[in-house]
Formats: structure tokens, sequence, C-alpha cells
């Protein structure tokens, strides 16, 4: 009896100690859950430092990417000086290409969400305009019709020839080609920064001046709004200088394509006088007739060609849409109209690369003949 007194006094004693049993069960409940709820938010935390760590990484990975970029650019700008003389048209193609990929939106790695591409909207106006200061000194001077503003005479740039750039004194022609021929061209870097804002849920299209100008020029002849950069290119004395730079490239790149597939060293006597007349003459008489060897070219030639080819007559494409007037370089004309392309026979011919190659050619060369 004793004993049982005694258990049910300590009973009475533990139960009295906790005022409250079920009220502490949920207390542990709770606090249970609440545990689980830290250690998720420390996990959904740790989560987003390890993402912005990744993000940091990319983000140095590109520095350091656009930091050899322009590193390996200047070396080569100095060993370029160092080893050919200047006035050679195929450095001053070498520095325009590089000018045109070292613009800063080029390199441009931010998130493509509205503030980042308004960034890089930024940039490509600073593009832009660092174009037009780098540009406007040398048109001017090719532009330039009359001797002390009274006499007028032929701008040098009525008389400049892709195919005649030697010479000291052609050095504003040389750039003006060179810059025509470059602009279009897109930093591989861009593709870096399309895939890493891919992979955040962002689209992102890669761009040039080229396009931005094509975008503007297009847009203006059809009377449709123009965003702030686009306004940049109609601008008078811009758009002036952009529509010579277009009808430049036109010749240039054709001149770029006949170097490839002409041999001027294989013509008959009477070919040869006929070029000498058209020389004479200034294109009046005369006619520049060289040889094809496309159809001997391989394949590589061929493309390159091809490439050529296709460039100059998507810049004519431009002129014609904004409803510009395009007239190709005498000599250019000449040769592109008397060069016989060797046409290939389909039921005989077994290269049909050769042969959708030579089609290609020809239509090509009858466009920007405008046949």
């Amino acid at each position: 009896m004793k004993y049982s007194f005694i258990s049910l006094f300590l009973c009475y004693i533990l139960f009295t100690a906790c005022e409250n049993p079920i009220q502490t069960m949920q207390d542990m409940k709770n606090t249970t859950a609440d545990m689980k709820e830290t250690t998720k938010d420390m996990s959904e935390t740790t989560q987003q430092m390890s993402e912005k760590m990744d993000q940091t990484n990319k983000n140095t990975s590109n520095l350091a990417a656009a930091s050899r970029h322009g590193f390996s650019e200047e070396k080569r700008y100095q060993k370029r000086k160092e080893l050919y003389p200047d006035g050679d048209i195929g450095n001053d193609l070498t520095d325009a290409k590089i000018f045109y990929l070292a613009l800063e939106f080029q390199i441009w790695d931010g998130v493509a969400d509205e503030y980042g591409l308004s960034i890089r909207e930024e940039l490509i106006g600073d593009a832009l305009d660092e174009m037009y200061r780098s540009l406007i000194v040398t048109y001017s001077q090719l532009k330039q019709d009359k001797f002390y503003d009274l006499i007028p005479y032929t701008s040098r740039l009525e008389k400049m020839s892709p195919l005649n750039l030697e010479g000291e004194d052609k050095q504003a022609e040389r750039s003006f080609y060179a810059n025509a021929a470059t602009f279009h061209f897109k930093d591989l870097l861009q593709h870096r920064t399309i895939k890493q804002n891919k992979e955040l849920g962002y689209e992102l299209e890669e761009v040039s001046l080229y396009d931005v100008i094509e975008s503007a020029l297009i847009k203006e002849s059809r009377g449709e709004e123009l965003n702030i950069n686009e306004q940049k290119v109609v601008v008078r004395s811009f758009r002036g200088m952009l529509i010579d730079l277009l009808r430049a490239r036109v010749d240039f790149l054709s001149a770029l394509a006949i170097n490839e597939f002409v041999d001027k060293g294989n013509m008959s006597l009477k070919d040869k006088f006929a070029g000498l007349v058209f020389k004479v003459t200034g294109g009046n008489a005369g006619e520049l007739r060289p040889k094809s060897v496309f159809a001997s070219a391989n394949d590589p030639t061929r493309e390159k060609v091809l490439e050529y080819m296709d460039g100059a007559v998507k810049a004519k494409r431009i002129l014609n849409k904004i409803g510009e007037s395009i007239q190709l370089q005498k000599e250019i004309r000449s040769i592109l109209e008397n060069v016989e392309v060797e046409e290939q026979d389909s039921d005989q011919i077994k290269d049909l690369d050769l042969l959708s190659d030579t089609n290609r050619l020809i239509e090509l060369k009858n466009e920007l003949l405008g046949k």
C-alpha cells in the first residue's frame, strides 16, 4: 500500500510539471516544422549563392576573353605596322575589321532583360557615333568637288576604283573601301553572350552596324517609326555618307570576286588592245575582256567568289529598296559584262557542285549588271 501511494504521488508530480501536455506536444511539432522551413530557406539561399557564383564565374570568363581579345588585337596591330609598309589595302582591311570587332557592343556580356538591352542599345548608339566621327573627314576629302569652293571638278569619290589603290595619295580611297567591306562583321564573343542568356531564359540576337544601318534606311524609306539609334543613321550628313559607303561596298566586293575568278594574264592580243583603249579613253571606248578561270578553281575559291558576289548584290538590293541609284564603277562593269563564265552542260557534267556554283555566279553577275 505504501509503494502504491508513492507511485501515485510521483505520477502526480510528473503530470503537474507539464501544465498542458497537449500544448507541449503541439509546440514540439511547430518547432520541428520551423526547423524544416529554416532548412529549406538555407537550401534556397545556398542555391541562389551557387547561381550567383556561376554567373560571376561566367562574367569573369567573359572579361578574360575580352581582355585577351583586345591584347591580341593590339599586338597584331603593332607587329603588322613593323612588318608591312603603309599603303597596302590588305592592312587597311585588317585594321578596319579590328575596328568594328572592337566596338564595345560587340563584347557586351550582360543579361538581356529590359535594363540590359537598354545598355546594349546605348553601346550601339556610341558605335554609330564613333563610325561617323572616324569616317567623316575621309569622306569629305573624297567628296570635295570644288576648287576653293568655286571651280567645280570631278570628285575623287566619283573617280576612285577598287582596282587602282596603290600609292600614298590613295589612302583616303583605301580607308573608305576598307570600311565599306568590313562594317558587317560580328564578334564571336556575341555567340557566348547569346548562349548564356538562353540558359537564363532570355532571347538575344547577334547584331552588326551593317544590320542596324540596313534596318534604319529601309524603315525610313517606308515611313516607319525609328528608334533612337535608327534616327542617328538617317541624319542627313551620316545618311549621305552611308549611301556612298554601300555603293563602294558593291564595287569593292565585286572587285574581290573578280580577282579570284579571272586571269588577266591569259588574254589575246586583241583583248589586250581593247583593254588599252579602255584605259586610255577612261572607259569611253574599248572594253576589258579577261578570261574566266572559275570552272578550274577549287571548291573553296568558288565559295569565296560567291560570298563576295552575294555581299555585293545584297548591298545593291538595299540601295534599290530605298530608291537610291547605283552605277557600277566603269572597270568593274566592263569586266563583268565581257568576262565569259564557262556555262556547264547539265547533261554531260559530272560535278554537280560546279554546275550549281556556275549558275549561281551567272545569276549574281546579271543582277549586279541589272539584267
